[in-house]
């Protein structure tokens, strides 16, 4: 009699073990391919909801909801199109990408579905967490210098901390090498960096050549590189964001580096063409711009009570001017920009920084009136230069028509040596301050302040 109640417990345990797997259950199926759109019907599909689409080797492929037609949903596969069929079957799934992040990421590279790629086997400790929107009267002002340990930008584009920022180059001008300098020297607790469409070499270039072992110890990578959806390439650049802002909540300065935010709005192209979308500027739809403007809102300080989120996005300046749409957008939203200049990075200056086209709209108001007013004299007396730079090179400016161009030529070396700067160098901002006082000293800068008064 013992017996027989041990079996009929055990018999119970095991059939409530069984209740507690889930169960995929059938709700719709594929009716139509078109593109990198999914047509199906079924039930009702929920916006942004995550779905399984059983391909013919019955492997499920995760799909998201982008749009709906009367009861005809339109999914697109965040994995590769392959093998799906006519009548392919769809699941149900609970997987939740929008809210869910790890709290175990530190030091780790990480994909757009928030899986660690850069161990074999790492136990992910997830937590939901799901951004709030802050009253823009109640967002904590942006006072407070960050130290970048990078002269031209620590001296004459002062960066303060919750700042956001562009950094608008073209290809081939050391914006990687930039980058990585921002991410190991910058006086941060915790950096988070988005891969966001670059090749998968350079994914790996970047993590162990540029970033480092050093620099990746206090940073947290997300990579999507451009063989990866667009829809993943986009929602590995929202995760980036979740993760910064979920850090700076915890009361932690925060850095956000995002490598490409043109190629985050090409990935947001792509889906909203897919849709049927019409362009409204350079094969844009009007879709992106308002992703885009949501997207950058997201950074920056949050409450009085939490930390900072400092975040600076890269963009791809493709036709040599910022007639580019996405730049133009970005730019009339963003706290300031830095221009990387191709002539420069060709004459050897590296970091190839344009002072001139950059602007940092912060600095007025973190930093003293003194180094405002060097910082004005620089870039005053780099204009000059600058303008009259092909006369001098093709000899037809004389010395003597102008004593403070001929000043700017005689100290020209070292304008050079202030804005060169090794990729594995530190200058700090009290270190900048003082070479720019002893370099402006030759033309005569008289200070206001002692030293200590100004920092």
């Amino acid at each position: 009699m013992e017996s027989k109640l041990i079996d009929i417990l055990k018999y119970q345990q095991a059939i409530d073990e069984v209740r507690k797997i889930p169960v995929a259950k059938i709700i719709g199926k594929v009716i139509k391919v078109q593109g990198l759109i999914y047509h199906a019907k079924g039930c009702k599909f929920k916006l942004n909801e995550v779905y399984f689409v059983e391909n013919s080797e019955n492997i499920r492929i995760q799909a998201q909801v982008v749009g709906f037609d009367h009861d005809t949903a339109f999914l697109m596969p965040l994995d590769l199109l392959d093998g799906i069929y006519s009548g392919a079957k769809i699941y149900r799934s609970k997987i939740n990408l929008e809210n869910r992040l790890c709290t175990n990421w530190c030091g780790k590279v990480i994909n757009g579905y928030g899986e660690v790629i850069s161990e074999a086997a790492h136990k992910n400790i997830y937590v939901d967490f799901k951004p709030q929107k802050i009253n823009p009267l109640l967002k904590k002002t942006v006072s407070n210098i960050l130290d970048v340990g990078i002269k031209s930008i620590n001296g004459l584009l002062t960066i303060g901390t919750g700042q956001r920022i562009a950094l608008i180059a073209e290809s081939g001008v050391g914006k990687s090498t930039l980058i990585g300098m921002l991410a190991k020297q910058s006086n941060v607790d915790i950096v988070i960096i988005a891969l966001i469409g670059e090749r998968e070499r350079e994914v790996k270039d970047f993590v162990e050549s540029t970033l480092g072992k050093d620099g990746l110890q206090r940073s947290i990578v997300i990579a999507a590189p451009a063989s990866e959806s667009p829809l993943l390439r986009m929602k590995a650049a929202e995760l980036a964001h979740n993760i910064a802002v979920y850090y700076r909540d915890l009361g932690m300065n925060v850095l956000l580096l995002m490598d490409s935010l043109t190629r985050y709005a090409q990935s947001k192209r792509e889906v909203a063409l897919s849709l049927g979308e019409m362009p409204v500027s350079q094969g844009y739809p009007a879709s992106v711009f308002a992703s885009i403007s949501y997207l950058l809102e997201k950074s920056g300080n949050g409450s009085e009570s939490s930390g900072s989120l400092t975040a600076i996005y890269s963009l791809l300046r493709e036709t040599g001017d910022v007639s580019d749409p996405v730049v133009d957008a970005s730019i009339s939203i963003l706290d300031g920009h830095i221009f990387l200049d191709k002539e420069l990075a060709m004459n050897g200056q590296y970091p190839a920084i344009n002072i001139i086209e950059s602007i940092s709209r912060c600095m007025p108001s973190i930093v003293k009136d003194e180094h405002m007013e060097m910082s004005n004299l620089f870039k005053r007396l780099m204009a000059k230069y600058y303008k009259n730079r092909d006369l001098i090179t093709l000899g037809a400016y004389k010395a003597g028509e102008d004593e403070e161009l001929d000043k700017i030529l005689k100290f020209q070396s070292y304008f050079d040596a202030f804005f060169n700067q090794k990729s594995c160098d530190f200058f700090s901002y009290e270190q900048t301050f003082q070479l720019m006082v002893e370099l402006l000293a030759k033309f005569h800068f008289k200070r206001k302040n002692s030293m200590t008064d100004t920092l």
